[in-house]
Formats: C-alpha cells, sequence, structure tokens
C-alpha cells in the first residue's frame, strides 16, 4: 500500500485555537467553528529578527487542503502579549477514513519565541479517545521558569525544531484526525531601555496516510 499525501497544518490565525489550558485549546480545535481569540502576530519590534518558515519557490504542494493564501504559516498568539506569559495552541487535521491497516507518517517543524513544548496526537472521534503519536511532549527551552532570561547567543528564539513519527491506527474503523498542540511561553522582559518583549509560534505539520479514504472535513 501506497503513503500518500493527507493534509498540510500551517499556524494561521484562522484555524489555530488559543486557550489558557492545552486541554481547553484542543476542545476548541476538535470542534472547529469555535470563536477563539489567536490572531497574527503584528510585524513589528524585533519580529524581523526572527527565523521564517518558509516553503521553496517551487515547492510542489502535494498536500491537500491548503488554500492558496494558506501556503505560509503564520507568526500567530493571543490577543494580548505580556511578560511572563504562557499561551496554548492547537490545531486539529481533517478527519482521516482510514482503511485496512492503515499507517500514519507526520512531521512537525515548529519556531517560538521564547520556549515551547509540543505533542502530536491521534484522537479517535469515533469513541473518544486519543493515543499520543510523540510519546508524550516534546521539549524546546525551559517552559517553567519565565524568568529564564536569554543575555548571550544563541537565543532560545533562534531555534527552528523538527520532529517526524510513524505509527498506525488502533482500529481502523473507526474515524480520526491528528492534532498538533504547544505549551508556550514568553520569558520575563530585561529591565533595559527601550527593551521590547514580543512573543510568536510558527509551525508546520506534514500529515501522510496510507491509503485514506476520503476526508469528512
Amino acid at each position: 500500500m501506497a503513503i500518500v499525501p493527507f493534509e498540510r497544518l500551517l499556524s494561521n490565525a484562522r484555524s489555530t485555537y488559543v486557550a489558557h489550558t492545552r486541554a481547553r485549546a484542543i476542545e476548541f480545535a476538535l470542534a472547529g467553528g469555535v470563536a477563539h481569540t489567536a490572531t497574527r502576530v503584528d510585524r513589528a519590534s524585533s519580529d524581523f529578527l526572527w527565523p521564517r518558515l518558509e516553503p521553496f519557490t517551487n515547492d510542489n504542494e502535494t498536500l491537500t487542503n491548503v488554500p492558496p493564501a494558506r501556503k505560509r504559516p503564520q507568526y500567530i498568539w493571543g490577543s494580548t502579549t505580556t511578560a511572563g506569559q504562557t499561551l496554548y495552541f492547537a490545531m486539529a487535521s481533517g478527519t482521516i477514513n482510514p482503511t485496512g491497516s492503515s499507517d500514519i507518517v507526520v512531521f512537525l517543524t515548529a519556531f517560538a519565541d521564547n520556549a515551547l513544548n509540543a505533542r502530536v496526537d491521534l484522537y479517535d472521534i469515533t469513541n473518544g479517545t486519543h493515543t499520543s503519536l510523540s510519546d508524550g511532549v516534546l521539549h524546546d527551552g525551559n517552559v517553567t521558569n519565565p524568568a529564564n532570561f536569554e543575555t548571550q547567543f544563541p537565543y532560545n528564539w533562534q531555534n527552528i525544531r523538527f520532529y517526524s513519527i510513524n505509527g498506525t491506527f488502533p482500529s481502523p474503523s473507526h474515524l480520526y484526525k491528528v492534532v498538533v498542540s504547544f505549551e508556550v511561553l514568553n520569558y520575563d522582559q530585561l529591565d533595559l531601555p527601550g527593551y521590547v518583549n514580543p512573543a510568536a509560534l510558527q509551525f508546520v505539520t506534514d500529515i501522510y496516510v496510507t491509503n485514506p479514504q476520503d476526508v469528512a472535513d
């Protein structure tokens, strides 16, 4: 059986959901269409220093469900930005209807200012259970200490993290969604004249599946 492109998830202010807990952000993402407060970060202050996740100029765009306006991930954050702030984000794939002993492969690339952890979970929407494809939480920086000032290179916000995993569907006759979720911490502000303390998350998740029957939504 061939493994085929299924979907590309790109951080954006329309379908990435933000909350004050991971569980709530995931709940929003799975429900879809729920009012949320994720916003695109304004291109101002020091964000010209941030790395950008960009496709190659001749990207083959084989993954489905990517409208032209969504071919590039956006920097996202909540409606306000404060020092020491922690927010949780989640995004869900379309519904996967696997066939037989289908396999799934997920590639995740992410950037944050400042620290993040990430999860990749497979949600069985037929019976409401879920399993972790990432074997728990993936770590980048210290998300428990807001006072972890970055005063020396390399800064944590210079990192672009990547991860890949393959797995199988526990019950091939069920329907599934892949959910990527993030805990992101904006470190405390340094006490320096004119210091600006922005925050952002940006990510791309590519999903491949062995012969999925369709995309339900």
